[in-house]
């Protein structure tokens, strides 16, 4: 007989599931849970816990597998040491309409006596790269209705809070068994061992009297299948031709705004002298803290150089980025591009450009039009395209 009529019953329930889970003993679990949705829950619970089979899965798993390769070559070629441990995060941030897996790669761990797994803090590596968890999402919606008022009657609350615990507990025993359904079926591309840690499964921010689950589970590298030889190699050689053409894009987009921001003080009016210096000022500091990153000189950096000074100053910038392609991060078609792109969205917003979360090239832009008056905006408007190889 499951009893959940006080803070108490819903807390021992807690962690007698989060100990079930711990130990891998997630039929069990979710057979618990299931009987308790079935006696204390509410109807609108019972109808989101009725998840069809084989409607959750992990999205995303391959680029996962393509993570936990590229983490251990880093790490070899950076200390020496293999890959011990991966290490996921369960995110169920409001923000996100799906739950996310967080990893981070270690290269050691310690194991105490009361079985508690504690990562290496050396060594590690963490990728931000998006792993979520679909299927889920009515029992998130369960789990993230707001807490009901102060003033509303104790049974109410009462029944939320048994609502929030049990979606809550078998939304983090789905993800643990999708978890060792994917293993199972698909493997990993290297022998670690795994931490699957749901203590951030709660939605954010946290009420003081939140009931979520706490759980923890460790999973030896021996009971974690393995995915078919020559896939590590594979994975490893896809995840470097992604990078390799990310970085090439990111750098590709940072010379054209750099080469869009540089021309912006030479389009104010003679009489705008004040902002125009400010405006240079701030395209300066941008070249000089390139070219610190980069461990260069910056003597004779500012937005006074001559084109054929910047250019060349660009091209040895780039050279330096060691990208795959240095013609293509200097073509001028993509601050060509760039331009267009803005001019829409300036356009858009009669040239008062929002500033809310914009990066450091995007305010300059929104400055520049702002305080270099209408015949600076008219200027930037009807600016001809950079010509290829024009210094």
């Amino acid at each position: 007989m499951i009893v959940l009529l006080t803070d108490q019953d819903l807390l021992a329930f807690a962690r007698e599931i989060g100990a079930l889970i711990d130990r891998s003993e997630l039929s069990r679990a979710e057979k618990r849970v299931k009987e308790a949705i079935g006696h204390a829950g509410s109807d609108a619970l019972m109808a989101a816990s009725d998840i069809p089979g084989g409607s959750v899965q992990i999205e995303g798993w391959r680029m996962l597998c393509a993570n936990l390769v590229k983490a251990d070559d880093d790490l070899h070629k950076a200390h020496g040491a293999r890959l011990t441990l991966l290490e996921l995060g369960l995110k169920n941030a409001p923000s996100i309409p799906r739950l996310q897996l967080t990893q981070k790669f270690h290269t050691g761990f310690e194991r105490y006596e009361n079985g508690y797994v504690l990562p290496d803090g050396h060594r590690s590596y963490a990728d931000d790269t998006p792993v979520y968890v679909s299927g889920l999402e009515a029992l998130m919606a369960a789990q993230r209705v707001p807490w009901p008022s102060l003033d509303a009657e104790s049974g109410v609350r009462h029944q939320f809070s048994v609502d929030h615990l049990l979606a809550g507990l078998l939304l983090v025993i789905k993800v643990h068994r999708i978890f060792d359904d994917t293993v199972a079926a698909r493997g990993l591309p290297l022998p670690v061992n795994v931490i699957l840690d749901t203590l951030p499964s709660r939605p954010y921010p946290l009420d003081y009297d939140d009931l979520g689950p706490h759980t923890r589970r460790f999973i030896a590298a021996q009971n974690i299948a393995a995915a078919p030889n020559g896939s590590a190699a594979e994975l490893l050689s896809e995840r470097q031709a992604q990078d390799a053409c990310a970085y090439q894009a990111e750098l590709n987009d940072l010379i054209a705004w750099t080469r869009e921001i540089f021309r912006l003080p030479r389009m104010f009016p003679f009489y705008r002298f004040v902002q125009r210096h400010r405006a240079g000022q701030m395209v300066t500091r941008h070249l000089r803290l390139f070219c610190l990153a980069l461990n260069m000189k910056a003597g004779g950096v500012s937005w006074r150089m001559k084109n054929a000074d910047f250019e060349g100053l660009l091209r040895r910038l780039v050279e330096a980025k060691n990208p795959p392609s240095v013609e293509d991060a200097l073509d001028v078609r993509h601050v060509n591009a760039l331009h267009k792109k803005w001019l829409q969205i300036a356009r858009t917003h009669k040239f008062e450009i929002p500033v809310e979360g914009a990066n450091l090239f995007e305010l300059t832009l929104a400055h520049a039009l702002r305080f270099g008056g209408p015949i600076t905006q008219c200027r930037w408007e009807t600016a001809k395209d950079y010509p290829q190889n024009a210094w």
